[in-house]
């Protein structure tokens, strides 16, 4: 069966000749590669001619103008012709096994291969992610953190992508859990695999997606707020069971947000509790016991406030 390699490349010069050569290098050998140039300005564009050029039968070339990786991912699905899909940015590398290995482990019903990866830090440092394969794929997926794979890590069926709308192009970050919460809601079957056959390397500048810090914090709650209404609505009974573990891990977020924005904070904290007051449990993971105990006597607002002022007075 044919695989679909969509690369989206946005002033990848130094990295993307291995990307290709990584695609180029599988064992599995029935691709076609869709390079996706997204208004690069640097020679990215002249690369990926020159790989077109040497490799006609395979790689195909398009341009996405709205920039961003979901409307440049999107673009390539548009075109592929495969059955499996296989996303790659451009400054990541597949081991030559991982198509290979992956399509073994799909059956007629797999709609998305999970895989375990590795980060490459720029000091060489690697720090590798397995995927827990006992807990409810929804649980890891609001949790995030590459808890049920990478964009790049999975291979996905063409046909539950579509049948979902494809990429969200209205996000500028948390794309890739939104992609996978709609599949998984919606019913998609999943294998997992916990073989490291996907490095993804940090850079410091360049990336596709890159955002503000407050502003990737704000849609990753605002995503998980709408995370917790579409489980509470279809899987009643996984949010009754799992009440908890939602709202104390929105809470950390929300408590980081507020020390850069205090109003916005505030208000999404409102939007967690419905307006009622939410008591965090200290003993949940980066909580703490001293915050549940002063939100419990002063509540949040005032126990942030006072955050502040310590924070304006001792640093």
């Amino acid at each position: 069966m044919l695989v679909s390699i969509i690369i989206p490349c946005f002033n990848v010069e130094d990295y993307i000749a291995a990307a290709i050569e990584s695609v180029l290098n599988q064992n599995y050998t029935k691709i076609e590669i869709i390079l996706v140039d997204n208004n690069s300005t640097d020679s990215t564009l002249k690369i990926l001619k020159e790989y077109k050029i040497l490799y006609p039968k395979i790689i195909t070339l398009k341009s996405e103008y709205k920039q961003g990786a979901p409307a440049a991912r999107n673009k390539g699905l548009a075109t592929a012709k495969g059955e499996w899909i296989q996303f790659l940015d451009a400054d990541d590398i597949l081991a030559p096994q991982k198509i290979e290995h992956q399509l073994s482990v799909a059956r007629k019903s797999t709609d998305l291969i999970v895989g375990a990866w590795e980060h490459k830090w720029l000091d060489g440092s690697i720090y590798t992610t397995n995927i827990n394969n006992l807990t409810n794929p929804l649980l890891l997926i609001f949790k995030g953190n590459g808890s049920f794979g990478n964009t790049c890590s999975n291979l996905w069926r063409a046909r539950a992508i579509r049948q979902i709308g494809s990429w969200n192009e209205n996000l500028k970050s948390s794309q890739e859990t939104e992609l996978l919460f709609r599949l998984i809601i919606n019913g998609a079957k999943f294998k997992i695999t916990n073989l490291i056959h996907t490095t993804i390397n940090i850079r410091p500048f360049g990336q596709i997606s890159q955002t503000d810090s407050l502003k990737c914090k704000e849609r990753f709650i605002k995503v998980r707020i709408w995370m917790i209404k579409e489980i509470k609505e279809k899987k009643p009974a996984l949010y009754s069971e799992n009440s908890h573990l939602f709202k104390n891990e929105i809470y950390r977020h929300i408590r980081i947000l507020t020390n850069k924005n205090f109003e916005m904070g505030l208000s999404f904290y409102n939007q967690l509790t419905d307006k009622n007051r939410f008591i965090p449990d200290g003993n949940y993971p980066d909580n703490q016991l001293w915050n549940e105990w002063i939100v419990r006597l002063i509540g949040f607002y005032n126990t942030e406030k006072l955050i502040q002022l310590y924070r304006k007075i001792f640093y």
